[in-house]
């Protein structure tokens, strides 16, 4: 009974934190500081007229960004695997952040136990004490594993940036192109 109640709680845990980990967070800056916070980061932006641009900032200004691009829509608007947008004509970033190290680190250790637990129940009946430690070896690696696994993607989380001008107003249609 102990066994299925300490199940009952790794499970429980193992739910709850990816959850509590897995944010996302809205903030709006002024766009001659957009560049300083994306400078090196792999982002997706929306401009003013609606053209979306996924790549890495290599370069940044008060006034322009360079990306490194990944993908374009409409595939037409810039040429090139570079390309230079004024930070005027941007409305929305979406940046993805890492989270806490502790979340995979948890749900490894919860993981773990849980396929401990498991395999030793499991291995209760055999007849091979090899066999039985052998299901508890993978039981503990495999749990661990897959919680670690879990844990890093439930970790991870998007940071959305809306670009205001220095008047406060939102990025206006054609600028900076």
């Amino acid at each position: 009974m102990k066994r299925i109640a300490l199940l009952g709680f790794v499970v429980c845990l193992a739910f709850a934190l990816p959850a509590a980990a897995a944010r996302n967070n809205s903030y709006s800056i002024d766009a001659d500081s957009l560049g300083s916070v994306v400078l090196g980061q792999s982002i997706k932006l929306m401009m003013s007229d609606g053209t979306y641009v996924e790549g890495k900032v290599i370069r940044a200004t008060r006034e322009d960004i360079t990306l490194k691009v990944k993908r374009i829509e409409p595939k037409d608007r810039f040429q090139g695997r570079e390309v230079t947008i004024g930070t005027s004509a941007i409305s929305v970033v979406h940046m993805s952040k890492s989270g806490p190290a502790a979340v995979p680190i948890a749900l490894g250790v919860l993981g773990g136990l849980a396929g401990g637990s498991a395999a030793a129940f499991a291995s209760e009946s055999m007849a091979s004490a090899a066999g039985a430690v052998a299901a508890c070896f993978v039981g503990v690696v495999g749990g661990a594993t897959g919680g670690a696994l879990l844990g890093r993607e439930a970790a991870k989380g998007t940071v959305t940036i809306n670009v205001t001008q220095a008047s406060g107003s939102p990025a206006r249609p054609g600028a900076g192109q």
